[in-house]
C-alpha cells in the first residue's frame, strides 16, 4: 500500500497529525462517526460481535468497479482489474503464498469470503462489472465528484470500488457499515490496484485494496484511531499496537508492552510483506455481513443473465429473508395452482429439506435448528425449475 502524507483535519485524534499516512479510513470513520444511521448500524453489528459464531459459509460478494481517467494511464487494462479480484479471493480464502510472514504465535484465517466481478447490472441487464468514465478533473477521488461523475450501484447488492486519481498522498480509503448510501463503497488509487499492469513498486500486489475492503467490512487499524496504547482495534487476537510500521521492518518489533503483528493485512506494511487476517478480524468481518451487509447474500449480481429465469422468479417469495427460526416459501401466478416440490440445499450441494407441497397459501420452513449460513431453496412444478438463497442467522 501506498505510504502518502495526509494531515487529518479531525482535532479528535491529535497523535496522527504529525503521522504520514497512505489510508484515509480514519478521516471518513470520524466524518460519519455521529450520525444516527452509523450509531445504530454498529449497534446492530456489536450484538453478533458478542456470541460466538462458527458458521463456515462462503460469502459470495458482487463487486462493481469504476474506473474514472483522464488519459489511458488512469484507464487501467481490465487484466489488471482481474488480478485484483484475483488477490481478494486469495487473501480473504488463506490461499495467498505469503502466509509466512505470519510470525509464529499469531492466528491466519480463511475469511471464508469471496468476491466477483458482477454479470448483472441493478436492472437485471448483462454486464461486466466494470465501469469506464472519461474525466476532465484532477484528483477526482479526493473530493466529492467521484460518486457523483459515476454514481453507486445499490449498495446493499454490490460492493462499489472506485479507481481513479488520489493524487500523490493517498493510496485509497473506505466507508464503514452505516456509511451514506450513496458513498459506501471503497476508492483505490489507480497505481495500487491489482498485481499486474499500471502499478507501483512496493504496492504492487493488491494489498492497499484486501485493506480497504476490510475496512469496509467493519475492521480497523491495528492501532485503532491514534498511534498510542490507548486505543486499539476491539479485536483480541490483535495484540496492542503503539506504532504504525512501514516498509518491511525486521521482526522482533513490539510496543505496549508486546510483540506487534507486522505481517497484518490492516497495517501499513509493503504489500510483499503482509500476509493475514486473524480469527477475531474474521469474526468481525462475518458478523458485519450478517448485521449490516447481509443483502449482499441474496444479491444475484454473480449469477448470468437468463431472460426465463428472471421472469418466473418475480413469483417466486421467500420471506423473511434473512431469517432466524422460521420463513414462508410461496409462488405466485399459475404455477401456484400446481403441486410442486420444495427442497433445501446447503451451500455445498447437500439436500437438507425436502417436500411435497400442494396448499396453495404456501409454505412455512422451520430454520430454528439449522446451522447458520446460506442456503439454496429450488422449488419444482413440471414446467419449471427455480432456485433461490435463503440466509439463515
Amino acid at each position: 500500500m501506498k505510504y502518502r502524507v495526509y494531515f487529518f483535519l479531525f482535532l479528535l485524534i491529535p497523535s496522527l497529525l504529525a503521522a504520514q499516512s497512505r489510508c484515509l479510513f480514519d478521516d471518513k470513520l470520524q466524518a460519519v462517526a455521529q450520525t444516527t444511521e452509523f450509531i445504530e448500524t454498529q449497534r446492530k453489528i456489536q450484538k453478533y460481535n458478542q456470541k460466538t459464531n462458527k458458521s463456515e459459509t462462503v460469502f459470495l460478494i458482487p463487486v462493481v468497479v469504476h474506473v474514472l481517467y483522464k488519459d489511458q494511464s488512469e484507464n487501467i487494462s481490465n487484466s489488471q482489474i482481474l488480478s485484483q479480484i484475483n488477490v481478494l479471493n486469495e487473501d480473504y480464502r488463506l490461499k495467498n503464498a505469503d502466509t509466512t510472514n505470519v510470525e509464529a504465535g499469531f492466528s491466519k484465517a480463511d475469511v471464508a469470503i469471496e468476491f466477483c466481478l458482477a454479470n448483472r447490472d441493478p436492472n437485471g441487464n448483462s454486464t461486466n462489472g466494470i465501469i469506464r468514465t472519461a474525466t476532465s478533473i484532477d484528483n477526482i477521488g479526493l473530493g466529492n465528484q467521484y460518486y457523483r461523475v459515476s454514481p453507486i450501484w445499490d449498495r446493499d447488492h454490490y460492493l462499489n470500488i472506485w479507481v481513479c486519481d488520489l493524487g500523490e498522498n493517498v493510496a485509497g480509503f473506505a466507508f464503514p457499515p452505516g456509511s451514506p448510501a450513496d458513498q459506501d463503497g471503497v476508492v483505490i488509487h489507480y497505481s495500487n490496484f491489482g498485481n499486474t499492469g499500471n502499478v507501483e513498486p512496493n504496492y504492487d500486489r493488491g494489498r492497499t485494496t484486501t485493506h480497504e475492503v476490510g475496512h469496509w467490512l467493519n475492521l480497523l487499524h491495528p492501532w485503532g484511531n491514534s498511534e498510542s496504547c490507548s486505543t486499539d482495534d476491539q479485536i483480541a487476537d490483535t495484540p496492542l499496537q503503539g506504532v504504525i510500521y512501514e516498509k518491511c521492518p525486521s521482526p522482533p518489533d513490539s510496543s505496549c508492552g508486546s510483540k506487534d503483528m507486522l505481517s497484518n493485512f490492516m497495517g501499513y506494511l509493503y504489500d510483499r510483506c503482509m500476509g493475514n487476517f486473524t480469527e477475531g478480524q474474521k469474526q468481525r468481518m462475518r458478523n458485519a455481513v450478517v448485521a449490516s451487509r447481509s443483502s449482499l447474500l441474496l444479491s444475484d449480481g454473480c449469477m448470468p443473465v437468463g431472460l426465463t429465469e428472471r421472469t418466473l422468479s418475480q413469483n417466486f417469495y421467500i420471506s423473511p429473508n434473512p431469517c432466524t427460526e422460521r420463513t414462508f416459501v410461496k409462488l405466485g401466478g399459475e404455477a401456484m395452482k400446481k403441486p410442486h416440490r420444495l427442497r433445501l440445499f446447503s451451500l455445498s450441494g447437500q439436500l437438507v429439506k425436502a417436500e411435497t407441497i400442494t396448499q396453495q397459501n404456501g409454505y412455512q420452513i422451520n430454520t430454528s435448528a439449522l446451522e447458520k449460513g446460506l442456503y439454496f431453496i429450488e422449488c419444482q412444478t413440471e414446467e419449471i425449475r427455480l432456485s433461490k438463497k435463503l440466509v439463515v442467522f
